[in-house]
């Protein structure tokens, strides 16, 4: 809880800063309006973050910065958000590293998908903010023309939740009906393992699961409690196949 306390009030002082200095650059004095959007439901530690992020923010900047979070895909995805920011409709999103790879342009952070690459949240921290990987996020920064305002803040490892029996080995992915995000690593892996993945939005997932499109999901344990998804799945399987996965703030400058 420290570790996110100290996050938030960095990047508020960050956003801040720089939102002031360039609404004094141009002369401006009327009220400035931030679009914050992200995928998680209003019980997760996503929203709750970003509420806890408006109230510091409009707090710091008394008044003159107004922060308008929309949370559950309210907005779309994580891509049609970003498209969103790209053109000028929406300044910031709340939401994993790894979703900066679906967008043209951001392609190098598929690397956080890679099932088993990371001993743990810290290794993957680590990998990210060192001296090899800056010159790829500023690559990445320039040609989405998307910041990343911080890479922190952990959150529960993916796992598995099946429906009518559990997976005990790699034999039981054979046919499996299972939703994966829209990475392509992932889906690899899952035809890999003989499943037979899906790409289902994140805000229709639990329709999915319950309808019978789909028997089986790969979120972590955070995301299976909030968005309810052990009332139609009867198995969690805690495989951390990708470790700890990321949040991040992105703001178009």
């Amino acid at each position: 809880m420290k570790k996110l306390i100290v996050c938030i009030v960095v990047t508020v002082f960050f956003i801040t800063l720089l939102v002031t200095s360039s609404a004094f650059s141009a002369g401006q004095e009327a009220k400035i309006v931030l679009r914050l959007g992200h995928i998680r439901d209003t019980s997760h530690p996503t929203h709750l973050a970003a509420l806890k992020f408006k109230d510091l923010v409009e707090e710091k900047s008394k008044g003159r910065i107004e922060v308008k979070v929309y949370p559950n895909s309210q907005l779309g995805g994580p891509k049609e958000m970003f498209v969103q920011m790209q053109t000028g409709d929406l300044e910031m999103v709340y939401g994993g590293i790894n979703t900066f790879a679906w967008i043209k342009g951001g392609e190098a952070f598929e690397i956080t998908a890679i099932p088993f690459l990371y001993r743990d949240y810290e290794h993957m921290r680590n990998s990210l903010l060192s001296d090899f990987f800056q010159p790829i996020i500023e690559k990445a920064e320039k040609e989405t023309k998307i910041k990343i305002i911080n890479i922190n803040g952990d959150t529960a490892p993916r796992g598995l939740t099946t429906k009518n029996r559990p997976i005990k080995d790699a034999s039981g992915f054979k046919g499996l009906k299972i939703r994966t995000a829209a990475s392509p690593t992932v889906l690899a892996a899952m035809k890999a393992l003989g499943a037979l993945p899906q790409q289902i939005p994140f805000a229709e997932l639990y329709m999915a699961l319950k309808t019978g499109v789909v028997d089986a999901q790969e979120n972590g344990a955070l995301v299976v409690l909030s968005k309810s998804l052990y009332e139609v799945q009867d198995y969690y399987v805690k495989t951390d196949y990708i470790y700890k996965r990321r949040q991040e703030m992105l703001l178009l400058i």
